[in-house]
This record gives C-alpha cells, structure tokens and sequence, in this order.
C-alpha cells in the first residue's frame, strides 16, 4: 500500500501518480528505494580502446591531455582527456607514482582489511616508546 501521509504532509500529484505506477507495477517492492544509476551503459568506451590507452599509458608514462593527442595522432581515434582520464581511474593507472618508470608495472597493490563482521575495527599501536637520539640508540 502507499505509504500513508497524515497531518500537515503534502505530496505532488506527480510524485503520487509514480508511487502509483510503480506499486501497480512491482507492488511492495516497487515503493522500496532503489538505485538511480544505469543498468547499463551502452556509450561506454569499448574495452579494445580501453586496453590501447592501458598500453600507451604504460609505455609513454603520458597524462590523459597528452594520451588523448597521441591517440589522435597515432590511431585516429577521438576522445577526450576525461574519458581518458575516466579509464586510468577505472584501471588504477590514475597516479604516475604507483607506475615502475622502466616497466610501467604496477609498483603498489592495494591492501583492503575486510573483516566478519561490520564495526571491526583494525588497531595500529603507534605509541613512542622512548626518546631516541638521532642516530640511533
């Protein structure tokens, strides 16, 4: 049923008539919250072009401007210094600092601490144990 509005509380025709739909339509679970983010994308940047701009990326240690120039003049292939910027980010080449210089390898790995339950906690103890001169003890 539609959630009920007492006293004071006004609601748009329009936003009523969705309610409407949606519950005509899905019932119960049609009136829940849900995300407003796509299904699908259907321009998404092909993952072909993604793995070019993975490569060149690599190779040439270049940020986005300059990949999305290189791949202008290299491939003939438009696009533009978010999108390439977009893809970096997807892949974890965002940061030149987490790239070997020679190799172009991924020098850091992430490190996630996942635990049973939710609330855990994890404890660093970062307390100064003595007062060291520098140079060592």
């Amino acid at each position: 049923m539609l959630p009920a509005l007492r006293g004071p509380e006004r609601i748009c025709r329009r936003c009523l008539a969705e309610w409407y739909v949606r519950w005509r339509a899905h019932g119960e679970n049609g009136l829940l919250d849900h995300s407003s983010r796509p299904h699908e994308s259907p321009a998404r940047t092909s993952e072909p072009l993604a793995d070019l701009i993975e490569t060149l990326r690599r190779q040439t240690k270049h940020g986005p401007a300059r990949l999305s120039a290189d791949l202008q003049q290299l491939h003939g292939v438009t696009v533009a210094p978010a999108t390439v910027h977009r893809i970096l980010v997807r892949r974890g080449l965002n940061r030149l600092r987490d790239l070997d210089p020679p190799t172009g390898e991924q020098l850091r790995e992430v490190i996630r601490y996942e635990h049973e339950r939710v609330g855990d906690l994890v404890h660093v103890d970062i307390k100064k144990l003595g007062r060291i001169p520098t140079g060592g003890g």
